[in-house]
């Protein structure tokens, strides 16, 4: 298990732009409820393997992560 810090979960939130949760889905490799919980607050704590999706999502979208 691993802990999100408040920096990622803004970068995942920016990045999401226009698209909807179902394309952030397809395109993290992340469940989408997941996503709307982590996204919303609901959830900090994940599985080790969600958060490297998390980063490696981040890591396309902005190589500054």
């Amino acid at each position: 298990m691993e802990v999100l810090d408040q920096k990622a979960v803004t970068k995942l939130i920016q990045s999401k732009g226009m698209q909807t949760m179902a394309d952030l889905s397809e395109a993290t490799g992340i469940n989408r409820f997941t996503l709307t919980q982590i996204m919303t607050g609901g959830r900090r704590i994940v599985r080790g393997d969600t958060a490297n999706k998390i980063k490696q999502y981040l890591a396309i979208k902005s190589p500054t992560v």
